[in-house]
């Protein structure tokens, strides 16, 4: 009898499908994907430029996918709109890349600010997630998210209050930290 060679199981990167592969799989009736985001976002900034927040924003919204960049005053520190297409939902997110800081961080911040968080949110704010930007990096993020359909332009007005109202949070609650805090001690050894 012959032995039968063993099976060993990797992971396998499927090559071929198109860079929006799981967008087209989760939003089917959206077929023009950069032609929607950027739609999408050209209108949250001529929202942002009406809505009297103040809140300032560098983002070309050609270049802009998923990820869509508030000044945090930081370089390593970002806080974000998120567009999740897998969910269908829209998030703010504070993050910071993994390949460069521990998550640490997002338990250290848990420990400061938990109590004054739950008041404001209760149990929608996720201490701690991965997500990826969009050359594939990991990065550890604290968030908050909308469960909405996206694609629905009707709601976009109410998506972009939203996005507004908790980047404001976000700065009011995490601003001293974003500002003050020495990042060396979260720093991954390279």
């Amino acid at each position: 009898m012959e032995d039968k060679p063993k099976v060993v199981q990797k992971s396998v990167k499927i090559v071929g499908l198109p860079k929006d592969f799981r967008v087209r799989k989760r939003c089917p009736e959206v077929t023009d994907i950069a032609g929607f985001r950027y739609e999408y976002w050209y209108a949250f900034i001529s929202y942002l430029e009406t809505s009297g927040s103040g809140i300032e924003t560098g983002n070309d919204p050609a270049k802009v996918e998923n990820l869509f960049q508030f000044p945090s005053g930081r370089t390593d520190i970002h806080l974000s709109a998120y567009l999740e297409w897998d969910n269908r939902q829209v998030s703010v997110i504070l993050w910071m890349p993994l390949d460069r800081y521990s998550k640490d961080w997002g338990r250290d911040l848990q420990a400061a600010y938990g109590g004054e968080i739950r008041k404001q949110y209760g149990d929608e704010f996720a201490w701690g997630r991965t997500i990826y930007d969009p050359h594939g990096h990991g990065a550890f993020a604290l968030s908050v998210s909308l469960f909405i359909d996206i694609t629905d332009r009707d709601t976009w007005n109410t998506q972009f209050q939203w996005y507004i109202d908790q980047v404001l949070v976000f700065r009011q609650v995490f601003g001293t930290w974003i500002r003050e805090t020495d990042l060396g001690k979260y720093r991954v050894p390279q």
